[in-house]
């Protein structure tokens, strides 16, 4: 079977990542992002490149370059058609849409693997989250918003004079 431009570059980039040729690694991915963006798994390496740099100040423009590569991939991935989406569908990217304000997209690709593999707690959080933030009122909630409506209706019909419209202070 042979491997894509963009796998042997994500291979190569694992190798210059775990020499510590970090800018070398960053390069390689930033190709990939060029010529292929939906590479599956990309996602994961950037952000497995981005915890091992987490909490390392020298390490801010490299955080920003990956930081950009993963923008690009989501870029990419929002503006294609849902039916070639699912090549990406992973939690990572779920989280990263979440984070880019993305929702319905996030909760589609989190449903998606959520389809693929139940147990994913990652994705079931993102999940979570966003339908928790889209959840309408309690139905004992909108009862009482409901009441509250109907005693202003209520009130509003007996200050109505009998037999006609509202009259004005002032007019006869």
């Amino acid at each position: 079977m042979e491997r894509s431009p963009s796998e042997i570059r994500m291979d190569l980039a694992r190798g210059h990542w775990a020499l510590g040729e970090r800018d070398d690694a960053i390069f390689c991915l930033e190709r990939v992002v060029q010529d292929d963006p939906a590479t599956s798994s990309l996602l994961e390496l950037t952000e497995s490149f981005l915890a091992d740099l987490a909490g390392d100040r020298d390490s801010l423009l490299l955080t920003d370059r990956l930081n950009e590569l993963c923008r690009r991939v989501i870029d990419a991935e929002v503006r294609r058609p849902p039916e070639e989406r699912s090549n990406l569908s992973t939690a990572t990217l779920a989280e990263l849409l979440e984070r880019q304000g993305h929702t319905e997209h996030a909760i589609e690709v989190a449903d998606d693997v959520l389809r693929r593999d139940p147990a994913d707690e990652r994705a079931r959080a993102v999940r979570g989250r966003l339908l928790a933030q889209a959840e309408p009122a309690p139905p004992d909630s909108r009862r009482a918003q409901l009441a509250e409506l109907e005693r202003w209706l209520e009130s509003l019909r007996r200050r109505e004079p009998r037999g006609g419209a509202p009259t004005r202070a002032g007019r006869a």
